[in-house]
């Protein structure tokens, strides 16, 4: 779609052409948005709260004449994930999507042995990425993100040098946030 390419990245449109219906998007995760936008709008679908959904019953659909463009008024719309509850996390960025948030923003703050294994970030990444969010974190999420256990030994690299030393200690050192290795690790 020509007028999308020079709007921003959550840009989307929703048109008919004769019995053609387009969803189009400036980027996937727009083109997702679109879809939900033209459920929402146009079947009646609803998602109130996360693992909520409301989908009508319907035996035929019929849409009139459609022309719309929609832009976000906010470039970020972020939820924030505190506290952290794994039995929810999933729930909750299924309906960031249908809600149309780009980014999230996870704070590790209990419950820390499922993130240390990786098992949340191995679980969490595939969903982000599926629906095209953004993950960002705070600095004291780092070994959650790399936890020691897993690295430290094959990458020694990725941890700090203090004092001449690498420590996996997250009590006496950090990542080091030099290393591009490191940054390519934690990104989605």
């Amino acid at each position: 779609e020509a007028t999308l390419k020079a709007k921003q990245p959550d840009a989307f449109v929703i048109r008919t052409r004769g019995n053609h219906l387009l969803l189009a998007g400036a980027s996937p995760r727009a083109a997702l948005y679109a879809m939900y936008t033209f459920l929402e709008d146009q079947l009646g679908c609803g998602w109130i709260k996360p693992g909520d959904d409301q989908v009508p019953e319907m035996n035929e659909v019929r849409i009139g004449e459609l022309n719309a463009r929609r832009e976000p008024s906010f470039a970020s719309r972020i939820l924030v994930h505190f506290p952290y509850i794994r039995a929810k996390l999933l729930k909750q960025i299924d309906w960031m999507a249908k809600q149309k948030l780009n980014a999230l923003l996870l704070a590790t703050n209990n419950d820390l042995g499922p993130w240390e294994s990786g098992e949340v970030r191995d679980r969490l990444i595939p969903e982000i990425r599926k629906r095209g969010l953004e993950l960002r974190g705070t600095g004291h999420a780092f070994f959650a993100w790399l936890p020691p256990a897993k690295y430290f030994k094959k990458h020694p690299e990725y941890f700090a040098l203090l004092g001449g030393k690498r420590e996996p200690d997250p009590g006496k050192s950090s990542l080091c946030l030099s290393n591009p290795a490191v940054a390519q690790e934690i990104l989605p």
